[in-house]
């Protein structure tokens, strides 16, 4: 089974490796970038099929970035990170979950955010089975 690819774009640097370290003990492969111009090269640098995009949507072209990747990888899932006192507005347009970043990067949050991927994964494996494909 291909080991699930997941890219993370958030400015806090500290979020970012945090998740991406838990990311990668549960066995996701797990890439950082604090910028669009970061991510894009990240995804053409190593080529990447990514399944996961976690973002800060604040971030300067990120949207577009989005946009283009999932016209790029018609697959990909999206999880849009919002800081506390972010309206609900912040997300992105077919975004399948939107997460608060944690105040505290303790298990807690390592828990809810492994069971947040797990669960955004879960919908798309549930939408084929009940249209019939793969």
């Amino acid at each position: 089974m291909p080991t699930t690819t997941i890219l993370i774009a958030h400015r806090d640097l500290g979020f970012v490796f945090w998740i991406g370290q838990r990311l990668d003990r549960a066995g996701y492969r797990a890439f950082p970038a604090n910028s669009s111009a970061s991510a894009e090269s990240v995804v053409s640098q190593f080529h990447l099929e990514i399944d996961l995009l976690i973002l800060d949507a604040s971030i300067p072209g990120i949207r577009s970035f989005a946009k283009r990747l999932r016209l790029s990888q018609g697959h990909l899932k999206t999880i849009v990170v919002v800081d506390e006192g972010d309206g609900p507005g912040s997300g992105l347009p077919k975004a399948d979950a939107v997460m608060r970043k944690p105040g505290f990067l303790d298990d807690a949050s390592e828990i809810e955010w492994l069971e947040t991927i797990e669960r955004v994964f879960a919908q798309d494996s549930a939408q084929n089975a009940r249209a019939g494909t793969p």
